[in-house]
C-alpha cells in the first residue's frame, strides 16, 4: 500500500512539472513561438526585417510581416522595420545604353540612337510628266549615320505617292515622290513621322 502511494506521488510530480513547463514557455515552446523575448518567446528565432522565422537545426520558414494590430499565438508580432530581402515588386524602368545596344546573336549591328521626329512638311508640286522627283526638307537632328523610316500624312495624294526616303546630309531629309498622272501633281502636306535609327 505504501509503495502504491509513493508511485502515485511520483506521477503527480511529473505531471505538475510538465504542466509548469508548458505554462511558463519552456525551451521547446520558445523555439516555435514567433515573438520577441519580451513577449515570452525566443527573440533570436524571428527576424522582423525579413519576416523569416528560424527553427531548429538551422532551417527556416517564411513568416510574412504582419501589422502590429494582428495577433499571433503568444502576443502581437513585431512590426516590420525594413523591406524583406526578397523582391516584392518591380516597377516600370528605363533602359538606357551608355554607348550602344545590340539585340540578338550572329554579330548584330550596334544601335547608338533612336529618335522620332514629326516635322510638318509641304512638298512642292511635281511638273507634268510621269516619273519621280526627290525633294529635301530640313529636319534638325538628323545625321548621315541615321537610317530612316517615314510615315506620310493620311492625306497623301494617290497620284504622286511617297516612294523613297533617306538622309541626304546633316539635318536634311530627302523624300522621293512619284508622279503617276499626266498632269502636275502636288504631294500631300502635313506631319511626316520620321523614325531615325543611328548605327
Amino acid at each position: 500500500m505504501r509503495r502504491l502511494g509513493w508511485l502515485l506521488l511520483g506521477v503527480a510530480l511529473l505531471v505538475t512539472r510538465a504542466e509548469s513547463q508548458i505554462l511558463t514557455g519552456g525551451a521547446a515552446m520558445q523555439r516555435a513561438n514567433p515573438v520577441t523575448a519580451a513577449q515570452g518567446g525566443h527573440g533570436a528565432d524571428f527576424s522582423a526585417s525579413t519576416g523569416i522565422h528560424y527553427v531548429a537545426a538551422g532551417t527556416f520558414s517564411s513568416l510574412a510581416c504582419t501589422a502590429s494590430t494582428t495577433l499571433l499565438v503568444g502576443g502581437a508580432p513585431p512590426a516590420c522595420t525594413a523591406t524583406p530581402s526578397g523582391l516584392t515588386s518591380l516597377g516600370a524602368g528605363t533602359l538606357t545604353a551608355t554607348t550602344s545596344a545590340t539585340i540578338g546573336g550572329a554579330t548584330p549591328t550596334a544601335i547608338t540612337n533612336i529618335r522620332v521626329y514629326a516635322p510638318s512638311l509641304t512638298p512642292t508640286s511635281i511638273v507634268i510628266g510621269i516619273g519621280a522627283v526627290e525633294q529635301t526638307f530640313t529636319v534638325t537632328g538628323l545625321t548621315t549615320a541615321d537610317k530612316v523610316i517615314v510615315n506620310p500624312p493620311s492625306g497623301l495624294t494617290v497620284l504622286c505617292p511617297l516612294t523613297a526616303f533617306r538622309v541626304s546630309a546633316t539635318d536634311t531629309l530627302a523624300l522621293t515622290f512619284g508622279n503617276l498622272a499626266v498632269a502636275a501633281c502636288s504631294p500631300g502636306a502635313g506631319v511626316y513621322n520620321v523614325v531615325a535609327i543611328r548605327s
